[in-house]
C-alpha cells in the first residue's frame, strides 16, 4: 500500500507541475482579461489580450459606436490586482493623419489608413516596455481622448482610479560605452534606478549580491545616468519613481538570447522591471535593446503596421501572439 501511495503522490505532483507550466505558458503567450470602459466614450470592447515576454504587450479590439468617424483615439488602461490596486498601465494610441499635440505619449502608434467609420471595429496594440510577474485580474480605462473627423473631441478621466503611467525610456546615447575586457562579466546584472519627475536618472544602485568589480560598476553607472525617461504619472502629474533593470550582456557573433517570460521568475525584483540587452559591437561599444526594441538617440517609438478601416470585424486571431 505504501508503494501505491508514493506512486499516487508523484502522479499528483506531476499533474500540478504540468498544470502550472501550462498556466505560465498561457500567460506568456496571451490571455484574455476583462476591461471596463466608461459609457460616455461609446466604444464597445470585442477582445482584450495581454502577453508577457520581454515586455508586457496588450492587444485590444474596439467598435466605434460614437456615431461619427473617429480620427484619433488615445486610451490609458490601468491593470488591477484582485483588490483594485494598480499594478501597471499601458497606453494605446491609434490615429489617421498627424498626431494631435495633446495626445499622450505611447511607444506604439497604430496608424490607420482612414478614419474609423461608425459601426467599424478596429485594433489597438500597446506596451509599457516593462516586464512583470504580477498577473492582473481586471483592467479599466482611466484616461481617454477621442478626436473625430469633424474636429470635435471627447475626453474622459476616471474619478475612482488614479491616472497612472509607468516611466518610458525616451533618450539615450547612440552607443553604450563600456570596455569590459578588464572585467569578468556576469551573464546579467540587476540594477535599480531612481527617475525624477523630469525624467532624469538621479541614482543607479546595483544588487547587493553583485560580484562585479566596483570600477566596472562605476563605468556602467556613468552610462545609465545619461538615459532620459518620459516620467512616471501619478494622479495625472509627473512623479518620481524607482525602476528595476535586468541588464543582460551578449556578443553579436553568438545566437540571440531567448526572450524571457517574467511570470515564472522567483522573486520580488521582477514585480516590475525593464529587460535591457547590451549587444557588443566593438571593443568597448554596445548597442542597447530596451524591452525587446533597439534603443538609441531619441527613442521615439514604433508605428504598428497600417490598419485598413473596415466595417468587417477584425478576426480574433489578431489577438494571438507567436
Amino acid at each position: 500500500m505504501k508503494r501505491m501511495t508514493v506512486i499516487s503522490s508523484v502522479a499528483i505532483m506531476c499533474l500540478v507541475v504540468s498544470t502550472n507550466s501550462k498556466a505560465q505558458k498561457s500567460y506568456c503567450s496571451g490571455f484574455e482579461i476583462p476591461l471596463e470602459i466608461g459609457s460616455s466614450l461609446k466604444l464597445k470592447e470585442s477582445g482584450h489580450n495581454l502577453s508577457f515576454m520581454s515586455a508586457t504587450v496588450g492587444r485590444l479590439i474596439l467598435e466605434n459606436q460614437t456615431g461619427k468617424p473617429l480620427k484619433q483615439a488615445a486610451l490609458r488602461i490601468s491593470y488591477l490586482d484582485g483588490h483594485g490596486n494598480t499594478l501597471f498601465a499601458i497606453p494605446y494610441v491609434g490615429r489617421y493623419g498627424p498626431p494631435a499635440p495633446y495626445i499622450f505619449t505611447s511607444f506604439l502608434a497604430n496608424i490607420w489608413t482612414a478614419a474609423i467609420a461608425p459601426g467599424t471595429k478596429f485594433a489597438l496594440e500597446g506596451t509599457n516596455l516593462l516586464g512583470t510577474r504580477e498577473i492582473p485580474k481586471s483592467a479599466v480605462v482611466t484616461e481617454a481622448n477621442l478626436i473625430f473627423s469633424d474636429g470635435s473631441s471627447v475626453g474622459s478621466l476616471d474619478s475612482i482610479h488614479e491616472a497612472f503611467g509607468d516611466p518610458v525610456l525616451s533618450d539615450l546615447p547612440d552607443r553604450f560605452e563600456f570596455d569590459a575586457s578588464p572585467f569578468p562579466l556576469p551573464d546579467e546584472l540587476r540594477l535599480s534606478i531612481s527617475i525624477d519627475a523630469r525624467g532624469r536618472v538621479v541614482s543607479v544602485q546595483f544588487d547587493s549580491n553583485s560580484k562585479l568589480d566596483e570600477v566596472a560598476q562605476e563605468k556602467i553607472r556613468s552610462q545609465v545616468i545619461l538615459w532620459h525617461f518620459y516620467p512616471a504619472i501619478r494622479h495625472s502629474y509627473a512623479a518620481t519613481t524607482d525602476l528595476n533593470i535586468l541588464l543582460r550582456f551578449y556578443r553579436t557573433d553568438r545566437p540571440p538570447l531567448e526572450p524571457k517570460c517574467s511570470v515564472s521568475f522567483p522573486d520580488k525584483f521582477y514585480d516590475k522591471y525593464a529587460d535591457v540587452e547590451l549587444r557588443l559591437e566593438g571593443s568597448s561599444q554596445w548597442s542597447v535593446w530596451y524591452g525587446g526594441h533597439p534603443a538609441h538617440g531619441a527613442f521615439g517609438g514604433v508605428e504598428v503596421q497600417k490598419i485598413q478601416a473596415s466595417r468587417e470585424p477584425h478576426p480574433m486571431k489578431m489577438l494571438e501572439t507567436n
